[in-house]
């Protein structure tokens, strides 16, 4: 009997050190101990819990994911920005384009509000001519008539009965007791004048300057102290500027200034000349000739487009 409970407890002990030695191993590997409880049932373990090292890993892939993602955002703004900056540039080009196509044409209308003044000007110088050559008609008739009667003989005085000394009248044109001297005046067609002076203002309108040039030259040696002169000069100016013909220009604009300073036609050899020097880029010469024109003639419209010309320097610097 006392073999038999020997024998019992000596089975007991095995049981518990291999319960306790399966316990110390499973701490050992990191998993739950077995406590005798649940010796019967092996089978139904929880799972293992996580580690330090299997936690640490998600957490860098997480960050990793985060970078990655704060990257591609970082590199969505930026390629948003510059999308913004090349939209940008495109409509400043666009807006650059617009203000050159409204610049060439305000040149354009310019020139043809010139081209339209000369022409009413021509007009209103015609109109004069006309009305200066019907005054002057009759006028030429007048004088003829009274060189015609100065030059008749004077009819004899009746003699007295008695003798006296004859009464001698003064002779006209002096002394010598002759007929005075006309000077032959060389007279000029006016319609000759004026058709001359049009066919040269067409071929400039045409766009031909260079024969242009040719036939307000033409028409100055031909008509002399024309009434035009000072326009034909000018336009002998126009044609060079257009034609980029800058010193040559402004020789010849200068010489409306110089030999027609009556002609209407001065304001604007004046403008053309600071023009002429703002392309040649002599910003000081150009200053004085449009400020000089400012001050000789301030109501016209050539000193309004000095005005404008030096504001225009001064926003560019100039």
């Amino acid at each position: 009997m006392v073999s038999c409970k020997r024998s019992g407890y000596v089975v007991l002990m095995v049981v518990v050190g291999t319960l306790g030695f399966h316990s110390a191993a499973s701490a050992r590997d990191g998993l739950p101990p077995i406590h005798e409880s649940s010796a019967s049932n092996m089978v139904t373990t929880p799972p293992p819990t996580p580690t330090f090292s299997e936690r640490k890993l998600p957490l860098e892939q997480r960050l990793i994911r985060l970078e990655r993602m704060v990257d591609n955002r970082t590199l969505l703004e930026m390629l948003s920005r510059i999308e913004d900056m090349q939209a940008e540039v495109q409509t400043m080009r666009g807006e650059l384009e617009m203000q050159r196509h409204e610049f060439e044409g305000i040149k354009q209308r310019q020139r043809d509000l010139y081209l339209d003044i000369d022409r009413r000007i021509l007009q209103l110088e015609e109109s004069v001519s006309r009305v200066t050559s019907a005054q002057v008609a009759p006028t030429a008739g007048l004088s003829s008539q009274v060189v015609t009667a100065a030059a008749a003989p004077v009819a004899a005085a009746p003699t007295a009965s008695f003798t006296s000394a004859p009464v001698e009248l003064p002779a006209l044109g002096g002394g010598s007791g002759q007929p005075p001297q006309v000077t032959p005046v060389a007279t000029v067609d006016p319609l000759q004048e004026q058709s001359a002076y049009q066919q040269a203002l067409n071929i400039l309108r045409e766009g031909r300057y260079d024969e242009a040039i040719v036939a307000f030259q033409s028409f100055l040696a031909r008509f002399q102290g024309s009434q035009y002169a000072g326009n034909a000069q000018y336009w002998i100016g126009e044609a060079n500027y257009v034609s980029h013909r800058y010193p040559l220009a402004i020789e010849e604009f200068q010489k409306v200034v110089s030999s027609y300073p009556e002609s209407a036609k001065v304001p604007d050899a004046l403008l053309k000349i600071g023009y002429t020097f703002y392309e040649l880029k002599e910003w000081e010469q150009a200053r004085q000739t449009l400020g000089r024109l400012v001050d000789r003639f301030p109501e016209t419209t050539a000193a309004q487009l000095a005005e404008n010309r030096l504001h225009r320097m001064k926003l560019e610097g100039h």
